[in-house]
């Protein structure tokens, strides 16, 4: 007869693995894991970085619409700095999304000035920032409704005056800031 075989020291770990299903033991077997047995400690952090993962992904996540509208604003910014044929539209388009953020939106329907009366109404513009808006809105006339051409120098200092006097006259709150109105799908 032979002699009793001692237990391997493996089988003393058994009852601490995890079985993994047909898919990850193929997968595990293609990265030179040769067990379908994985030990339940190597597991368990995986489970717990995955969900960091996930908590941490979905706070990046949030602040998505606030980033979109950061690099519109940017963009636009830039166009108008540039002083290009489309200055003076990038300089609507954000004074337009500026308002949208604050609560106030600009019907598509509405004329430049009928707009910008009503924009500097509602959000209560001081005179520097209405002089601004004057400006602005005398250079997206003569933009869309002229002979066209790049718009002159003083449009970048208009639409400065214009979101100074936003900033002072009419803040956004916090919620605003993360989810702004412009950069979040309309309804």
């Amino acid at each position: 007869m032979s002699a009793p075989v001692a237990a391997a020291p493996w089988r003393a770990r058994l009852s601490k693995t995890v079985v993994l299903p047909e898919f990850w033991a193929a997968t595990a077997t293609g990265l030179g894991v040769t067990a379908v047995l994985l030990p339940l400690w190597w597991a368990l952090p995986g489970l717990v970085w995955l969900l960091l993962l996930v908590l941490l992904g979905g706070g990046y996540l949030a602040l998505l619409p606030s980033w979109a509208r950061g690099a519109l604003r940017q963009q636009r910014l830039d166009a108008v700095a540039a002083g290009g044929d489309d200055a003076a539209d990038a300089a609507w388009q954000e004074l337009v999304a500026a308002s949208a953020d604050r609560g106030t939106a600009v019907a598509e329907t509405d004329t430049v000035r009928v707009a910008a009366t009503k924009l500097a109404r509602e959000h209560s513009l001081d005179e520097s920032g209405r002089a601004g808006l004057r400006v602005l809105v005398g250079a997206v006339e003569r933009s869309w409704y002229g002979a066209g051409g790049s718009a002159g120098p003083e449009l970048a200092g208009a639409l400065d005056q214009v979101l100074a006097s936003l900033a002072v006259n009419a803040p956004m709150s916090l919620r605003a800031k993360l989810f702004p109105r412009s950069a979040l799908p309309s309804r």
